[in-house]
């Protein structure tokens, strides 16, 4: 939501609604310029989404192609562009009605509560589904990479599949404590 006068008037307690596209535009107030680490805007939303596009891309994409085939794979890429755009299109949709100091911060988890309440399980479904997705990927990546480099400086005589094995296991052990942190910030 964006307000039409500075926090802190009496004005500011009335909040005006703004278009979508208003609200994806940079903030070019004075306050912007003095706060260069300020990550409002359409540029560092695109860097954020494009990150988490290419890291999941590279790890699951070539595995996926090399086994089901390009083509599939194409088609897999095609939906799940269709699919977010989608996603990313009604949640702006419903943004545009959205009001926040009523209903709390805007998030997927929210919007679902007020749309339909008794499917918001499906948005922690997703949120595990990715994590899940994503975890298992890096840890591919880590065995792979570790095993090798194990094995080039301290020949172990292991095969490479279960040097690989080892090295996940030690991986999932050694940062298994990060699951029980009561409060994880960097995500929000």
């Amino acid at each position: 939501m964006i307000l039409s006068t500075p926090v802190g008037t009496p004005e500011s307690s009335v909040s005006t609604r703004a278009s979508l596209a208003e609200s994806l535009l940079p903030i070019t107030s004075k306050e912007h310029h003095k706060n260069p680490t300020d990550l409002s805007g359409v540029g560092p939303a695109y860097s954020v989404m494009a990150k988490t596009l290419v890291g999941s891309g590279m790890m699951g994409m070539a595995f996926a192609a090399t086994q089901f085939g390009v083509i599939f794979a194409a088609v897999f890429c095609i939906f799940a562009g269709v699919a977010s755009w989608f996603s990313l299109y009604l949640m702006s949709y419903i943004a545009q009605g959205y009001d926040s100091k009523t209903y709390g911060m805007m998030s997927f988890f929210n919007v679902t509560s007020l749309v339909n309440p008794r499917i918001r399980w499906l948005v922690d479904l997703s949120v595990v589904i990715k994590g899940l997705g994503a975890s298992v990927g890096f840890l591919l990546i880590a065995g792979t990479l570790f095993a090798a480099i194990i094995e080039d400086t301290h020949p172990t005589g292991l095969a490479p599949e279960t040097l690989k094995r080892l090295v996940i296991v030690a991986v999932v052990v050694i940062l298994s404590p990060v699951i029980y942190a009561h409060r994880l910030t960097t995500t929000r």
